[in-house]
């Protein structure tokens, strides 16, 4: 991986920790619909960007790069959802 790879990798780390964060500190005052918006948000973020870096690493197979970034936007989604409820988390 190229520094570039690793300046978007670590961007999308740094905005995990935020929203984590800032979810924690403001959960009273975030609606649950708003929480699950910002989940969804930021897996779908998470699963396209990482798919265009999985994409450019890994040429030659297409479905072991959609396979990672799906599996790095779930993950993500379920993490940041998990703080604000069950149903943001899903």
């Amino acid at each position: 991986m190229n520094s570039f790879s690793y300046y978007f990798l670590g961007t999308l780390l740094l905005q995990a920790i935020l929203i984590c964060l800032k979810g924690s500190k403001f959960k009273s005052k975030i609606p649950h619909m708003s929480g699950m918006i910002l989940s969804m948000t930021f897996s779908m973020t998470t699963g396209l960007t990482a798919g265009v870096l999985f994409g450019s690493m890994y040429q030659e197979s297409l479905f072991y790069s959609t396979f990672l970034s799906m599996t790095l936007g779930i993950t993500g989604g379920v993490l940041i959802g998990i703080r604000f409820g069950f149903l943001s988390a899903i």
